[in-house]
């Protein structure tokens, strides 16, 4: 989650320099600890925002490729050119069944985030387990970022090689944190917790033996 002063810094740098503010907020109700704050929040937003949102996230509609777009009417009036001429519409029915998502109850929204945050401190509190990691518990979505750098620079690997490795070896997909275009992601690997707790358990079990059975090689 973005603390709340930098978001209101970076929006008041985009409204002096006229730029425009891109904010993806897809995972909006995936919040476990504090308050999201949204750049809709901004009483200004109208001058330089767009706001992407979706429903494959929140109504778990991933399929359907439902989403939609705040912005200035002549950014929206833009847009529909584009949309006219690329992809026409989104089907009528997949429309309309993101309205009764949309008016739908909320109790299962919610009973699926308290189920998603009990993943997140499973797996969690399973990677500090592991000799050489060392993670940040997130506070929101459903990815857990791990450092790796302490068994990188025993085994001397490569990010790339250990996510590698561990699918290889034992049957684990993990994304190196070099997979994205910042460079910070060097020593770290992303993993997903968008399953069941007992994948999880038998997923991080799995990685536990391999770093220990190279880290006792060293």
């Amino acid at each position: 989650l973005m603390d709340p002063k930098d978001l209101k810094g970076i929006l008041n740098l985009a409204k002096e320099k006229g730029i425009i503010v891109l904010s993806d907020e897809i995972y909006d109700r995936y919040v476990y600890e504090g308050n999201f704050v949204s750049v809709l929040s901004d009483p200004d937003w109208r001058d330089y925002v767009i706001y992407v949102n979706g429903f494959s996230k929140t109504f778990s509609m991933t399929g359907w490729r439902l989403g939609y777009v705040i912005a200035r009417r002549e950014v929206i009036e833009r847009m529909s050119v584009i949309a006219l001429n690329t992809f026409s519409c989104t089907p009528g029915f997949i429309q309309r069944a993101g309205v009764v998502a949309l008016k739908g109850p909320r109790e299962v929204i919610e009973d699926r985030i308290r189920e998603f945050k009990r993943r997140r401190d499973v797996i969690y509190n399973l990677l500090k387990s592991i000799p050489g990691v060392k993670v940040v518990k997130p506070r929101g979505a459903f990815y857990i970022f791990p450092n790796v750098k302490e068994i990188l620079d025993r085994v001397k690997l490569t990010t790339e090689d250990l996510a590698l490795n561990i699918l290889k070896e034992v049957k684990v997909v993990t994304l190196p944190g070099t997979a994205f275009p910042d460079r910070g992601g060097e020593g770290y690997l992303r993993l997903s917790f968008a399953t069941n707790v007992e994948n999880i358990k038998e997923g991080i079990a799995r990685i536990k033996e391999y770093v220990e059975s190279i880290l006792s090689s060293t």
